[in-house]
This record gives C-alpha cells, structure tokens and sequence, in this order.
C-alpha cells in the first residue's frame, strides 16, 4: 500500500530475513543503506550478513554501524556477536555520554589491567594503558576508564567535534575504529516564526535517542542568551528516514526574543532557518498600524520612522505573454563589460569539480591580466577536505577566484558575497581600473553542468529588451523551466548536456519567454538590475530556496522582467539526499515568500496553466523526434549508414492495462524487425505521439537522455490536425495499427486514409458494438448482448462511456463501415471472434492470442522469490490479480468478503493489485490488497502470496486477460465463470475450474473453500476436514 515508503522498506526486509529469505533481505536492506545512512539499518544488515554465515560481510556493515553512529545496547549487542565470529581484537562505540564501549578482547584488557600514568594531549599527566592506544586527530588522548568504558578526560570538549578516533589494541585497529564523533554529534533541525513563538525541531541523527544540545544566540553580538535541550518529540516532520525521532522546539513568545537571534547547536553551527528574526512581522504590522493612526489629509505622510524591512508587496496577476522576440538594443544603454560567474560551493567534491570543470572548460580565454568572464567560488566553510583541496588548486587560473568564508552563511549570504564584488568590480581581489558600472552576474549551483555557448545566449537574451532585468535557462530540474517536463527528470551526462544544449539553441536560439520569477540553479541578473534591487534576503530565507523568487518579484515591482532563455540548456544534477531539513526549509520559505508577496502562488499557477513555455519544448521534441532513430535506438540499425525510415503507428487509449501491454510487446517486436514504432495516445483536446524508450542494454548508448519520451508532442484536434500529419509524413509509414479510440477525437479515425496506408483493427474489447464497452447491463452484471432495442434502453438508462450522441444502430453502423475498411481485424481469442461475427457477420476475423498458452513455464518462474507474501492462518486463500473494477468484478469480492465475515467462513482473498475502495474491502477481515505493482514483479508477487487457488472474478466476456497467465506461472489453478475467453482458456488447459454465472456469494465461498481443499488434498494426499 506504501512501494516507495522507506519505513515499510525496514521492515519488509525485517520480514523477508523472518521468513528465510536471506538474499532478499539483504539486498532491500542495501539499497535503503544507499540512500538513508540509520543506525537501526547497519546493526540489522549486519545480523543478516551473519545469520547468512557471511561474517565478514557481517562485520563490514558492523564496523559502519560503529563508526559513524552512537553505539546503544541493541548495536552492542550485536558487535559481540559479530567479534565472537570474527575478529578476536574486539570492537569499539561511541556512546551517547561521549564514552567509548568496548567490547571482545580489548574489554577482557582493559577489565584486568591497571591504568598507567602518562603524558596526555594536553601536555599534562593522564591516565593510559599499555596496549591499548586511543587517539583524538591522531594526538595521543587522556582517558580514565571505568566500568567497561573509556572516558576521554580533558580532552572531551575537543573530542566531541574531532573528525576521528582511533581505538587499537597491540596495534591493531578494533572493529568501528575510527570514530567519527563530528558526525555523530551532529544535530540537524529547522526553526521558523511561528503562531505561537519560536518554533521548529532538531534531532541527532546518528545518536537519535538522545536530545540534541542547543542555544540560542543574539544574532547581532553572538552573545548566548540560553541554552536548551528539547525532549518532546515532534509528530509536525514530514520524512522519509526510518525510524527518525524529530524533537520539538517551541520557544513561547513571552519568551522569545522580538530581535534577530541564531539557533546553533554546541559547535556554533546555524540549524536551517537561523538566523531569523521571529518578532520581525510582528514589529512590522504594529509599524503599520501605527502608521495609519498618525495618518492623516493633511500630511503626505504620516512619521519619518523607517519601517522593519518586512513590508508585503502583493503581486498582481497577469496573463503571461506567450512569446516575446527579441527588440533591437536600445541606443545609449549601458552594457556591462564584465560577466562574474558565482558559485557558492559546501559540499560533494566530486559533483563541485564535474560542475567547475564543464565552467572553466567554456570560459573565453585571459588577455593577460583581464579576462571579459571571471568566476568566483565562494567556498561555505565547507567540511569536505577534498573540496577545500580541490578548489586551491582552480585559483592559478587568472580568471578564477576563490574566496573562504570563515564560518558556515549559506546559499543566499555566500551568493552576496559575490553579488558584492559585482556591484564593486572588485574582481579577482581587486578593483577593475577603467571599467565603468558593475559586471553582470551570473548565480550558478555546483552541481550544474554547462556547455558552450550557454553563456553566450544568456547574455544575448539579457540585452535583447531594455527592461529584462533575469534571464534563466532551460533544464532537466528546473521546476517551471524543466525540460522536456515540469516534474523533472534524471540528470544528463555532459555530453548529453552538450547534445540538448544544440537541440535547444538550433530550436530556440534567441528567443524569451516571460516568467513569473528566475530560477536560482542559473541565474543571470543583469547589472543594473542587480544595483536597482538590492541583494538576496539572506536574512529572511536563511540557508536559502526562495531568495531568487523574492528578488525577481522585487524587481517586478520596480518594472523588470524575469524571462526564460529557451535557447539554451543547462543540466542541474541536484541533490542526491532530500532529508527531512530540505524539506521543511522549502515549506518555511514558500509560507514566508508567500506573507512577503500576496498572490505568489496564483501567479506561479497562472503560469503554469497558460504553460507559455509549451511550444519551445515542443520544437524540441520535434528535433528530438527527427533524431530519433540514430539517437535512440543503435542496436536495431542493420548499419551505421542505415537510413530507414520505416514505422508502424499505434493507435490506442490511455487507460494502462492490458491494452497498454499488449500495445508495449507489439512495439518492442516491430523494433526489433527494425521499424520504428509510433504511438498515439489521447489527451484533453487532442492527442500525444510517444516513442518506445531504450531497453536496459541501449539506455547507455543513447545521446539523448531522455530517448523515446516526447512529453510535448500534443497536437490540439482538430486545429493542429496538419501538424499531426506532418509529423507522421516525416516517416515510411507501413500501416496504422488501431488498438482502442477511447479518448480520441472523431478525426482520428480518418488517419490511416489520411495516410494513404492500411489499418489493421485489433479488437481488446466490445467498444465496437457496445457504447458502454464492457456489455454490463442495468443488473450490472453481463447483458447477454440482446437486440438492438434493449441496447437502445440500456445505454438511455445508464449513459454511454464512448463518445457520441447517435443511435446504438446507427454506432453499430459506423462501426461497420469502418471495420469492413480495414485491412486486417485481429481478436485475441475465437470466443471475441464469435461476438464479434454476431454484429458484423460478413466480417474476416483472425485470432491471434497475445500468449500462447501451450508454452512451458520458465525456469524463472519457477524460481524461488524474493518478494515476501502475506502469512499464511488456517483459512483457505484465494489469490486475484489485477486492477479489479467494477467489470472485473470487485462487486462479487465485496459481497463474497461481506458473507465471510458474517459467517465467519474460513477463507481470505488476496488481490495482488487494486481496486476502486480497497479500504472497503480490507475493513471486511477478509481481503488483503498488495498494491500497485509493475508488470516484471507480477508472476513472483502471485506466487509469494503461497496461495490455495486463483480466482479471475470478471462479470464480462474477457477477450483474453493477461490476469490468468501471471496466476498460471504463478503454479495457480484457476477458477472463473463460464464466460468469454477466460472460461475457454481454462478449459483448453485443464488448469482450474468453470464456475456457474450468477453464483450467489455464499456458494461461491463455499465452491471456492472446496477447491482450495481439494488442492491441497492432492498435493499433501492429507484429506482435510471440511
């Protein structure tokens, strides 16, 4: 119910290790250790490695576990163990107190051994022992020990912060050595003004159980006002890290501090949101308020009293312009001379260096000491030894500079540094002699990637209109500057970077687009903008996310635009970790940028909805479209020099399904014979043309990183209708392979003649003949396809789900015609043939089913599954797959769940998929649902239910369904009802049982009970009482 919910990753794989599935278990575990590093989640992978008797790997995950979270007594617990098997030294933790446990043969010495006295690190006597040698920063540490621990003396205070310790014995290093105290004492948490003072949580999350240390500071002196320790833990965060333990921070406003204060834990360092000023809109309302008491006619204003700087500027709602081409540079304009580049850099060398080394890469070269582009890398008080290393090396390039901030500001107060030496030209640690006005700036995020050229048309696009005051490039993650979609997608190598970035200029180049603010990943903000809006709030969005929004609304107010620069295309890797602090920040800042400019968010809807961006991404995926054979698709090209532009279109719904899948293999397999398939799918108003996305072997090969996805190819019906044909007519179009047209507009039926090529018609359901399509009737249940007047009444009664407002004689009539046009008609099964030879006799029907049912189970799906199922009770248990809806039969689950309960029959249901109200169902006690699942993952999540039998519940005549092979190759016998090609395909295999239409729930329970018995008899031969 919850795929993607770490919390229920944890314990699935808790589950998988309970019930013998050790791999399994393992490898969740991994894969949830990749991305959330949790104390909890080390100590039991390592359990399991050792479990597995993989003691080695058992104490690889141990010594992770010990080195970089507080050791409690679950983890000592399992240290023991592990050393037990392993490695006799022993191992070594971090407790909570700042001790350090030992455990194995360093405990059994240090229990027997006296203390010896010593020169410490401090220079003065300590206490130490011979064998075993403990070092804070590689300094020798002073050290008392006492009841199995090692207490660091006079060097606590430094050893809490200190990057490591290392713990060996006779030299060699214990098991968790080194320590690493620094990150297990470090405390992450948010604070923000809120309706009842200061307010937010913190948390240790490496040594979750214990309350962080905190203090609040005058931000305007440092001088330390309190000191506090929250306890209560908080239920406001939203995260994903399992088993995370948030504490709450509520200062009261009586007292809170009403001036700008920092929230820090022991070592100085500002939680997200400090520093703030929580009294600040307070003291901002009270100013205005008494600014309108004092108001009066006669006076043009009422008091030379400067207001707080928190005054609302409301943001007025426009329709955005569609498309503004570039204006000739107005006569006398001052064009900047210089461009400065700022990246503020913290963190992940490897990213910072991808990102600065794709930077300099594009730089125009130095002309001696004056360069016309400089960048200058303001590094965070960054942690990272490698950065910091790295970064010393970039500062011999003259056109490079470097700048250390000598504590940690943030994104926005980082960036001002640099927006200062800007509006300063004091460039490259100094002031540029006869240069006149400030350099432009470009905000670049470490981990951007750009190219040639992306410079050049952000600058070309800046100066194109007097009053562009940003100027922001395309992206894969740029929320409303995202290519080729809004949500984003995953990042670009940098020769993929390279290749978009052609595509966009060779479909864009010099064209701008309003927007409602700029986007702070790559922002260029021209100079004399930069000087009329002043620089980033750092004090209101503190670590940053908003501050770019607020300067591009703040310059609108004084009459600049923020426009996009389409031509161009800049990738944003993005961060690989999106804690709970990231995104409870976005939330406090988008609440405050939203207080700070009424009407933010309807101005970015607005935006959204009239979405002026749509046809520069389109005219990309057009040149991604053409492309698109040699881009996508190598392996299927008999040669390098094979120019076919063979294809096959495919025209069906957007429902998913069986249709979709059906559709999917057609495609895969023209692909394979070389043809390129082309589908066709509807939207509100028109339709979309979609390609097929490389196969795993392929993804590697493409250029283009987002092969087959052509999310903009939407073509408005019938306006756009030439558009679409164009398109199309760019390929040798062999046929049009009609699936379904429900959702599509009456002109798409014209598209193969269109073409001037053949259509084969393949039929997936009764959307021919029926209005309703599934033949259900007004009992809800099979109508028995009666003549045309009861159909007439039935569709009067109950509405019809395919378009149109004509007679069922007259549909069935044009269904005809159109059938009888086609090449081909094509039925999965011969009973879908029958039905359909019943409305359209002088119809050529052929049968070709999308499985065949003869072939032999493979070995992998026979194989044992990772996937864990429900346990197993005493009743007897049915296993249904699918998407269950009304059609499929959710109604007679319901009431078959209904009856169970109320006779408290020994039999459950299993759907392996959803239905319309799985809650429903659940709250019977009778029916369990897995969720969601992807088509790979059905066969193994079948079987793993370790059911009795298999149930397809279907109140209409199947044409096939793709629900039976997956319980099949599940092992499953099958039962259904004596209806459509379900009941044909079970006969033909003599796999399961024919069950009677209409069947009332309480003899279906018990018809069902009896098979499930019946099974198990002839498996165990124990005859099982009834």
């Amino acid at each position: 119910m919850a795929p993607r919910s770490p919390n229920v990753a944890f314990l699935l794989a808790a589950v998988r290790q309970a019930n013998g599935l050790p791999d399994g278990a393992v490898g969740l575990l991994r894969r949830l250790l990749e991305k959330f590093d949790f104390r909890e989640g080390w100590s039991l992978l390592a359990t399991m490695q050792l479990a597995a008797g993989r003691p080695d790997a058992a104490a690889a995950a141990l010594s992770r576990g010990l080195s970089s979270h507080a050791c409690d007594d679950q983890m000592a617990s399992v240290a023991t163990r592990v050393t037990n098997t392993t490695t006799p030294v022993g191992w070594c933790g971090l407790d909570s107190d700042g001790s350090i446990r030992l455990g194995g043969e360093a405990l059994s010495y240090l229990q027997s051994s006296p203390l010896r006295r010593s020169r410490g690190r401090t220079g003065g006597t300590a206490a130490s022992l011979e064998r075993l040698a403990i070092r804070i920063d590689g300094e020798p540490a002073q050290v008392t020990a006492q009841g199995g621990k090692i207490t660091l003396r006079s060097a606590f205070e430094s050893a809490a912060s200190a990057r490591d310790i290392t713990v060996c014995l006779d030299g060699s290093p214990l098991l968790g050595s080194p320590l690493r105290p620094s990150v297990i004492n470090r405390v992450e948490g948010l604070v923000q003004s809120g309706p009842n003072g200061l307010q937010g949580w913190a948390w240790l999350p490496h040594d979750p159980d214990r309350p962080p240390t905190l203090r609040l500071l005058d931000a305007r002196n440092d001088r330390l006002l309190s000191v506090f320790s929250p306890d209560a833990f908080s239920a406001d965060v939203s995260s994903d890290i399992p088993l995370a333990r948030y504490r709450e921070i509520l200062i009261p406003w009586d007292r809170c501090p009403d001036h700008p204060v920092r929230v820090t834990d022991p070592d100085g360092r500002d939680l997200a949101g400090s520093p703030l000023d929580p009294g600040l809109e307070r003291r901002a309302a009270r100013w205005a308020a008494s600014q309108a008491a004092l108001w009066s006619p006669e006076k043009e204003r009422a008091s030379a009293d400067l207001p707080p700087p928190f005054l609302p500027i409301p943001v007025e709602t426009h329709p955005v312009t569609q498309s503004l081409k570039p204006a000739p540079l107005l006569l006398g304009k001052s064009r900047a001379q210089e461009t400065l580049i700022v990246v503020p850099v913290y963190g992940d060398a490897k990213r910072t260096k991808a990102c600065l080394d794709s930077l300099i890469a594009t730089l125009p070269p130095a002309q001696g000491k004056s360069a016309p582009v400089r960048v200058a890398i303001i590094e965070d008080a960054s942690p990272d030894a490698e950065l910091v290393a790295m970064l010393d090396e970039l500062v011999a390039d003259p056109r490079v500079t470097v700048l250390h901030n000598s504590i940690n500001l943030g994104f926005p107060e980082s960036a001002n540094v640099g927006l200062r030496l800007a509006l300063e030209q004091r460039l490259a640690g100094r002031r540029r002699a006869g240069v006149g006005g400030s350099a432009d700036v470009v905000l670049l995020n470490s981990d951007t990637l750009v190219t040639d050229g992306w410079l050049e048309e952000l600058c070309r696009v800046a100066y194109s209109a007097p009053d562009i005051g940003t100027v922001t490039p395309f992206s894969n993650d740029a929320t409303i500057l995202s290519y080729p979609t809004l949500v984003g997608s995953r990042p670009p190598t940098v020769a993929q970077t390279g290749w978009m970035a052609r595509l966009a200029q060779q479909a864009n180049g010099g064209d701008t687009v309003d927007l409602p603010t700029a986007h702070g990943f790559c922002m260029l903000i021209r100079h004399d903008c930069l000087a009329a809006t002043g620089l980033l709030r750092a004090d209101l969005f503190a670590q940053g996310y908003g501050e770019e929004n607020d300067f591009s609304l703040r310059a609108r107010a004084l009459g600049w635009r923020s426009v996009a620069a389409p031509g161009t295309y800049v990738a944003h890797v993005g961060s690989a970790s999106f804690g709970a602090t990231r995104d409870a920040l976005l939330r406090r800042n988008l609440a405050l940028l939203n207080r700070l400019h009424p009407g933010y968010d309807a101005l970015v809807a607005t935006h959204v909805a009239q979405d002026p961006l749509f046809d520069a991404r389109r005219r990309i995926d057009l040149l991604r479209w053409r492309r698109g054979w040699r881009t996508e698709f190598p392996r299927h090209r008999k040669k390098d020099g094979d120019a076919s532009r063979r294809a096959v279109v495919f025209v069906t719904h957007d429902h998913g399904g069986g249709v979709e899948r059906v559709v999917s293999q057609r495609a895969r397999s023209v692909l394979r014979q070389g043809v390129r398939p082309i589908i066709v799918k509807p939207v509100e108003g028109g339709c979309r043309v979609e390609g097929v996305s490389p196969d795993a072997a392929d993804q590697h090969r493409a250029v283009d990183p987002e092969a087959g996805v052509y999310p903009n190819l939407r073509f408005r019906l019938p306006e756009e209708w030439t558009g679409l044909l164009k398109l199309l007519g760019g390929a040798d179009i062999s046929h049009v392979e009609w699936h379904h047209g429900s959702g599509h507009h009456p002109q798409m039926e014209t598209l193969a003649a269109t073409l001037d090529t053949h259509q084969d018609v393949f039929v997936h359901d009764y959307i021919w003949f029926c209005p309703r399509i599934s033949l259900l009737g007004q009992n809800g249940r099979y109508c028995g396809e009666p003549d045309i007047a009861e159909c007439e009444s039935c569709v009067a009664r109950l509405g019809r789900n395919a378009p149109g407002d004509e007679t069922v004689a007259e549909y069935v009539a044009h269904s005809s015609k159109r059938l009888s046009a086609a090449r081909r008609v094509i039925t999965p099964s011969g009973d879908a043939a029958q039905r359909m030879l019943r409305h359209f006799p002088a119809l050529k029907i052929d049968v070709d089913p999308p499985e065949d049912d003869d072939a032999e189970e493979t070995a992998a799906a026979r194989s044992p599954s990772a996937v864990v199922g429900l346990p197993r009770t005493n009743r007897a248990r049915v296993c249904i797959v699918g998407a269950i809806g009304r059609e499929k039969g959710y109604d007679v689950i319901m009431e078959a769940a209904e009856d169970a309960r109320r006779r408290n029959l020994p039999i459950e249901y299993v759907i392996v998929g959803h239905t319309p109200d799985d809650t429903k169902l659940i709250e019977t006690g009778h029916v369990y649902v897995t969720g969601a699942y992807e088509d790979a993952e059905a066969v193994a999540l079948a079987r793993a239910q370790n059911a009795d039998y298999a149930f397809i519940p279907s109140i209409w005549p199947e044409t096939w369904c793709l629900a039976l092979s997956v319980a099949w190759r599940a092992g499953l016998d099958v039962a259904a009802f004596d209806l459509g090609a379900v009941a044909d395909r079970i006969r033909a295999k003599k796999r399961g049982s024919i069950l009677p239409l209409g069947v009332s729930a309480n003899r279906l329970n018990v018809i069902l009970t009896s098979l499930c018995q019946r099974r198990n008899e002839a498996l165990t031969g124990i005859r099982q009482t009834p």
